[in-house]
């Protein structure tokens, strides 16, 4: 450090360009001698915009919006237009056309020059990788004097590169490492590490926490990543046809000025689009793209190790530099031929091909490794997502800088957390009862640690203190069907679900491809005449897809296809059954809520919902779409499970509207989730229908049965599956489970009234236990998410006593 600041005293009116870390401690050496320079500091993405032009925000809105692309598309079509000439191909022709386009938007002036022009330009740490300032670099030699300071020279010293089986073992190495540097005395900011890749972050963190060792610059997060953010932009996203003024003040009303950074960098970026006169709608997804790509400024403790990328950092002799997962690829991390612009159209342009810029990178690492003092060097064999290879640097330093391979060997008589210990000792207990192996480390770890605590952990759960549940529960409080079936199913699900919100993400493509399908499916029903239903259902896909912003892979659009032709047949079948059925469409895709009082409110969303009237009354059928499953046992309510088809009624009458009769509540297969098994004597055409039928409920009055089907009694339902009929027209014995009068499913009503009750109240309590149901045709616990979180034992479960033929409600006949 001190060469360059004899260098930067020695200069005309300096222009220093570095990275913002070299920047930032030139700036305090300069300070602490006392004397006043006048420097001009620059990145070198700053230099590069003062030299070749820097596109504004409004050149990507408007490609964006005149191409139909996304925004990062749009991006890296103005970042390459720079580089452009014509006569390449036609792809770099279509280049120079949008930088000819858009050049209004281009915010660059000749006049900038002269801000460079007779000055001494130093350049430090530049490893000539980045195209757009090697040809900013170009036109500055031509303006100044141009100085280049490569920081350090080369140490001679000894390597050791230690090499581990499992990266959880090199992360422990590294942690202890350190923890031992500082025991010793080394001033913690004097250590610094090279940051790791995302997929080894979650161990390095927790070694780090247990280890009690904060970390400087360690912000890995993008802003969109937030809960702040993703609550403001879902704002946002109900207000796309709001101005943006309007809509950023509405979605930032509920927070205070200051009081959270990443709400603090949100308005820094929201201001950067209010010059603008447009709505939320059109720069939602711009906006989203430029939360995704910032972060908060990280955090800058003082006296703590720093966790950076080391070959952009300023470095001293005294510092002790570490650099974990030395493995191929990691680090020099490894260019591919995969940009915009491959490899021979910039060789065409003069710019780096994906070889010269692995060879700059790998320059890049060794003058990181030979100007270190001390420095530590390791990598694994097992990488959290599989077999990982050792950097191909590791030759090169064995074999001309003094390097030594080496297994990592752990100092046993030290240690530094207690907690690293306990987890240790219970992994080497594990081992011990399970395959007998017995260790001379685990004998030491517990005749240090006698009262750990290996086998005693007790996961009862029952609820929350008053006043942390306080802090946890907000009005309104809404419950869905879905919610109250995860309460009633394990209250501690429910627990990390709804009051934690915590997420699990499960398949997200079949649950968009179903999303989708719905959406078409209730705009082919809401139509009376369709003329091309396949057109009208390509259509109705395309308009979607638009709405949600996505882009479809092959592998989805070969099913989105697929599933079209089965939504032409579902629709023929509906057509079919309208000829024999009174009832008509009364609603589809309604959404419906109760409050249920103390800020609770029960909503539910109906697919589709057929009424007719007989005499005075009102008659109502409830029909859920379902692409799996549509098993429903109401014998299940008593448990406070199943209730989907019977909350559907619950909302129907207790919305406030005119009061419905039951007269049929069913699920509806959909899409078929496999190919149908051969079946002898049947054809596709014939499995599909039979697919299609209705399974549920259905009123046994005879009058409504008519309704239903006005031929049942002669043919049978040709709409409801497993709903046979006598020929003196009453319902099969065998079948008569499914059926019921008005004061059975009154009766049946009244106990769902009385779930949702007792849900309330549970919740309000505050009550979460991890108590799973379990009888034999059912287990909680199978496709629960959360199943590594709540440790249950067999004791937890409760065994469930299962009516048949819903007894629960006919005694009273």
């Amino acid at each position: 450090m001190n060469k360059i600041i004899d260098l930067i005293n020695a200069s005309r009116r300096p222009v220093v360009i570095a990275s913002p870390a070299v920047i930032k401690k030139l700036a305090a050496a300069l300070a602490a001698t006392g004397t006043l320079r006048n420097v001009t500091y620059k990145t070198p993405a700053a230099a590069a915009g003062d030299i070749c032009g820097v596109w504004r925000l409004e050149a990507r809105l408007r490609l964006a919006f005149d191409l139909k692309v996304t925004p990062e598309h749009a991006e890296i079509l103005l970042r390459n237009s720079l580089f452009a000439r014509p006569g390449v191909n036609r792809k770099i022709d279509e280049l120079c056309e949008i930088r000819e386009k858009y050049k209004a938007y281009l915010d660059y002036s000749e006049l900038v020059l002269n801000y460079y022009r007779g000055r001494d330009i130093i350049i430090v740490g530049d490893y000539g990788t980045d195209d757009l300032f090697n040809r900013a670099r170009g036109i500055l030699s031509g303006l100044g004097w141009v100085v280049d300071y490569a920081p350090g020279a080369y140490v001679k010293k000894k390597v050791p590169i230690y090499r581990f089986k499992d990266y959880k073992e090199e992360i422990l190495a590294l942690g202890l490492e350190v923890a031992s540097l500082i025991d010793k005395g080394i001033k913690p900011d004097k250590i610094k590490i090279q940051k790791p890749p995302a997929s080894y972050r979650p161990y390095f963190d927790e070694v780090f926490h247990l280890l009690g060792i904060e970390l400087s610059g360690s912000g890995e997060q993008s802003l969109f990543e937030y809960e702040a953010t993703k609550e403001i932009m879902t704002e946002l996203d109900k207000r796309r046809d709001e101005p943006i003024t309007e809509a950023f003040s509405a979605a930032l009303s509920s927070y205070r000025p200051g009081e959270n950074p990443v709400v603090s960098s949100l308005i820094n970026i929201f201001n950067s689009y209010m010059a603008f006169d447009l709505r939320v709608g059109d720069i939602y997804d711009d906006l989203a793209y430029a939360l995704s790509r910032s972060r908060l400024p990280d955090v800058d403790y003082r006296g703590a190790p720093l966790l950076a990328d080391l070959v952009e950092e300023p470095g001293d002799e005294d510092d002790y530099l570490f650099v974990p997962v030395f493995n191929q690829d990691v680090f020099p991390k490894t260019r591919l031929d995969d940009d915009y612009l491959d490899d021979k159209e910039k060789k065409a342009l003069g710019l780096l091909t994906s070889r010269e810029l692995n060879r700059l990178e790998k320059i890049k690492a060794l003058a990181l490794i030979d100007r270190a003092k001390n420095l530590y060097l390791s990598y694994s064999l097992m990488a959290p997502d599989g077999i990982a290879v050792r950097s191909p640097l590791v030759m090169t330093i064995v074999e001309k800088r003094g390097g030594r391979e080496t297994e990592y060997a752990r100092r046993d008589e030290v240690s530094y957390s207690r907690e690293l210990d306990i987890i240790e000792l219970g992994k080497r207990l594990d081992a011990y009862y399970k395959y007998d192996v017995r260790e001379e480390r685990m004998f030491r770890l517990l005749a240090a640690y006698p009262d750990h605590p290996y086998r005693s952990y007790q996961n009862a759960f029952d609820g929350l203190e008053p006043k942390t549940y306080k802090k946890l529960f907000s009005v309104p409080f809404v419950i869905s069907y879905t919610s109250l079936d995860k309460y009633f199913r394990c209250g501690f699900a429910f627990y990390l679900d709804k009051i934690l919100k915590l997420y699990r993400p499960g398949n997200e493509e079949t649950l968009y491809i179903g999303n989708l399908l719905h959406h078409c499916l209730e705009k082919l029903l809401s139509e009376t005449e369709i003329d091309d239903i396949d057109a009208f259902l390509e259509e109705s896909a395309a308009e979607y897809v638009n709405e949600t912003g996505k882009q479809l892979t092959a592998r989805e659009k070969y099913f989105v296809k697929k599933y079209r032709d089965i939504l032409d047949k579902l629709y023929r079948f509906m057509q079919k059954q309208r000829e024999t059925c009174a009832f008509s469409v009364y609603g589809l895709e309604k959404e419906f809520e109760v409050p249920l009082g103390d800020g609770i409110i029960l909503k539910g969303k109906i697919d589709k919902i057929m009424t007719a009237t007989l005499g005075e009354k009102t008659y109502a059928i409830v029909i859920d779409y379902k692409s799996g499953n549509t098993e429903v046992d109401l014998n299940n309510v008593v448990h406070g499970l199943d209730l989907q088809l019977p909350i559907y009624f619950y909302l129907l009458n207790n919305s406030g509207g005119e009061e419905f009769h039951f007269a049929g509540m069913y699920l509806q297969r959909v899409l078929p989730s496999s190919v149908f098994a051969r079946k002898e004597g049947k054809t596709f055409e014939e499995q599909l229908r039979e697919y299609f039928r209705l399974k549920g409920y259905t009123n046994g009055g005879e009058s409504v049965l008519r309704l239903i089907d006005r031929y049942y009694a002669s043919s049978g339902f040709n709409a409801i599956a497993g709903l046979r009929v006598n020929r003196d027209g009453s319902i099969h014995k065998t079948d008569a489970a499914r059926v019921m009068t008005e004061a059975e499913f009154s009766r049946l009503l009244g106990l769902v009234a009385e779930k949702i009750a007792e849900a309330k109240a549970g919740i309000l309590a505050g009550r979460f236990p991890i108590e799973p149901k379990r009888h034999s045709k059912f287990d909680s616990c199978q496709y629960c998410p959360y199943r590594d979180i709540c440790f249950r034992e067999e004791d937890d479960y409760k065994e469930l006593e299962i009516d048949k033929n819903l007894d629960f409600i006919r005694e009273a006949q």
